[in-house]
């Protein structure tokens, strides 16, 4: 069998497309090819037309494996289509919008003979709505084996994360930063700065009475919501029967306006020709044709403008991103990479957590790789949030640019945990690489993460299921969960993971556990286990001659 690979994204548009929607699928194909190449001869396409010319020119079985939400998939191909697809919710998409058939998951699913995901709750999301027999099956991204080299650099961990790359760097240890910060605590008062502490728990009583509110709304929300979709059931039932009513009153008016119709069509039929003849006759007797002077050209009938001429260029964007050079020294250091213009990844709660559970350790740093093409009004919305929040004597870094794989590697072999407070996850790639090279983790174990995360290779944050929308959703109807982390939980999470320094027998547990755990989760040989026999029903069953 011949597999053809569809993912509009390529090497050279990925740079340009980090933190847009869908980027992540390029890089989800990356990890299957290796896989992909040892079971069948595989073709990678990023353009639908070149994709249809080849399956025209083509002989011999053919499976096409489209690595695109399920709301693109083509599914007008001659061939049979696996949608590969990520997914946090716990519910699929029912619905058309936007006058796109396929945003209704339950069509693309049909039209396709499998499918496959990347998680366990994903499965169950596509099984609840499509029924128990459907075949999709989890196949999380294979990215384990790649990670071998990490996990020989962290056998002897450096003391020292340094870091060289072309890109913008916020961090709290600059001189300007500490100035700015104590420009704010000066604008509080000389009362309110002596008594610093005191403000900070006042602070923090704040926070923790901010999210038993927000638990507690959320409860209320939940309890409107199935109050308003009764309503809305009776209310649909009330307008169905309505619209039967007005039906049968259109036809009603239908047939009279038929009958009124052919009776004027008779009456004006003969007044029309007379007035016809009228106009003609008045136009020639009153409107004589002008002639035109001799050796003066007719003039030419009125034209509109024509358009202006394209620009020839583009405007560049702003100042190109400087060298920047980070060195953490001796910390215990705790890295999440995200998108932050992603709501879903939660960041503020990330980092007032951080500052309020470990601000007062000068060696705990909280590293941000930021992953988008434009990061200048997150970099600003970072800076302003981090002014805002109580003095505290960690360290937070924020970075923003590509990282060639030396430094990528640097930054995973000088993490003591992988941190994640994200609201849902269909796979969380980043958190996988850094558990496959024995980095433990402090994240929640809900949506995807609940495959791979417990309390033997991390530091689990406790979170609730709260009434969520499909984030593509035009309306953002709430017809699905996500999760509220507990803020507390991740407080205590990050002191107990600080209170377990890397070195002891107790770390050196869990990142075992990790790279254990993630073995059998997302390495070459798990992925060919499930992989292998769910290819070859398709081959037996749905795969044909094209």
């Amino acid at each position: 069998m011949n597999i053809l690979c569809y993912c509009p994204l390529n090497e050279r548009s990925i740079r340009t497309s980090l933190g847009l929607a869908d980027y992540s699928y390029y890089f989800v194909l990356k990890e299957f090819l290796p896989l992909l190449q040892s079971l069948a001869t595989v073709e990678v396409f990023d353009s639908l037309s070149a994709l249809e010319a080849r399956l025209q020119a083509g002989t011999g079985q053919v499976l096409v494996l489209a690595f695109v939400p399920p709301q693109k998939t083509p599914l007008q191909l001659s061939c049979p289509v696996l949608p590969v697809f990520a997914w946090e919710f716990d519910s699929i998409p029912d619905q058309v919008w936007d006058d796109e058939p396929r945003h209704d998951w339950r069509r693309v699913f049909a039209a396709c003979p499998r499918a496959i995901t990347h998680s366990q709750y994903a499965v169950q999301a596509v099984r609840r709505t499509m029924g128990a027999a459907y075949p999709v099956c989890s196949l999380p991204a294979p990215l384990w084996d790649r990670c071998e080299p990490w996990r020989q650099a962290r056998r002897t961990p450096p003391t020292v994360l340094q870091l060289r790359f072309q890109g913008r760097l916020l961090d709290s240890a600059m001189p300007g930063f500490a100035q700015l910060h104590e420009q704010e605590k000066a604008h509080v008062g000389p009362a309110q700065a002596e008594d610093m502490d005191t403000r900070s728990l006042s602070w923090l009583r704040q926070l923790l009475e901010r999210e038993r509110a927000a638990r507690r709304e959320s409860v209320r929300q939940t309890d409107e919501y199935v109050l308003s979709l009764r309503e809305h059931l009776e209310h649909a039932q009330a307008y169905a029967r309505s619209l039967q009513d007005y039906v049968r009153s259109l036809e009603a008016y239908r047939q009279a306006m038929e009958t009124e119709a052919a009776h004027w069509q008779q009456r004006l039929f003969g007044r029309w020709i007379w007035l016809g003849l009228r106009a003609w006759s008045s136009r020639q007797r009153f409107l004589p044709a002008v002639p035109t002077p001799q050796g003066q050209a007719a003039a030419e009938p009125c034209r509109l403008a024509e358009a202006p001429a394209a620009l020839d260029h583009v405007p560049t964007a702003g100042p190109a991103a400087g060298f920047c050079e980070l060195k953490i020294e001796r910390s215990v250091v705790y890295t999440a990479v995200f998108n932050p213009y992603d709501g879903r990844k939660n960041w503020r709660d990330m980092v007032s957590a951080f500052c309020a559970a470990l601000g007062e350790h000068e060696d705990a740093c909280l590293l941000l790789k930021l992953t988008h093409q434009d990061i200048d009004e997150a970099m600003a919305v970072l800076h302003d949030f981090l002014l805002r929040l109580p003095p505290f004597r960690c360290r937070v870094v924020a970075i923003h640019g590509f990282l060639e794989a030396e430094d990528y590697a640097q930054m995973v072999a000088g993490s003591s945990y992988a941190l994640n407070t994200s609201l849902a996850e269909g796979q969380c790639l980043p958190l996988m690489e850094f558990m496959s090279a024995g980095v433990p983790a402090v994240a929640p174990d809900h949506s995807a993460m609940r495959d791979y995360m417990d309390a033997s290779v991390g530091f689990v944050v406790r979170s609730h299921a709260v009434p969520a929308c499909w984030q593509h959703d035009p309306l953002q109807r709430l017809h699905t969960h996500a999760a509220r982390i507990d803020w507390s939980s991740l407080c205590q999470a990050l002191r107990d993971s600080y209170a377990c320094k890397p070195g002891t027998a107790a770390y050196q547990a869990l990142a075992q556990a990790a790279v254990l755990r993630l073995q059998g989760h997302c390495s070459q040989a798990s992925a060919a286990a499930v992989l292998a026999p769910f290819l070859q029903e398709v081959s037996a069953h749905a795969a044909r001659p094209v």
